[in-house]
C-alpha cells in the first residue's frame, strides 16, 4: 500500500494541483497539504511557489514543524524569517 500511495503522489497530485492553478492565483486560491507527510512541501512550491498553505497536522498527528517551515515555507518567508530571528540572538544576547 505504501507504494502505491507514492506513486499517487508522485504522479497524480502534482497534475491535480497544475490544474487548479489555472483556476485562480495565488491571491485567491490556497491548498491545503498534510503536515505528516512535509517533504512532500518541496515538490508542491516547485508548482504553486507563492499560494498560502494550510497545513494541519502539526504535534499530536505526528507533524513537525521544523519541517513543514523547512520544506514548505515561502522563499520569501523563509528569508525574512532568518533575518528576524538573526536580528532577534543580537538583542537578546
Amino acid at each position: 500500500m505504501k507504494g502505491e500511495n507514492e506513486n499517487v503522489h508522485k504522479n497524480f497530485l502534482p497534475k491535480i494541483i497544475e490544474t487548479s492553478n489555472s483556476w485562480g492565483n495565488c491571491d485567491n486560491m490556497m491548498y491545503v497539504a498534510g503536515a505528516t507527510q512535509a517533504s512532500m512541501l518541496k515538490e508542491i512550491r516547485k508548482i504553486i511557489p507563492d499560494h498560502f498553505l494550510l497545513v494541519p497536522g502539526i504535534g499530536a498527528q505526528g507533524g513537525s514543524l521544523e519541517e513543514v517551515a523547512k520544506y514548505g515555507m515561502k522563499q520569501s518567508l523563509r528569508t525574512s524569517c532568518q533575518c528576524f530571528t538573526k536580528y532577534l540572538v543580537r538583542i537578546f544576547r
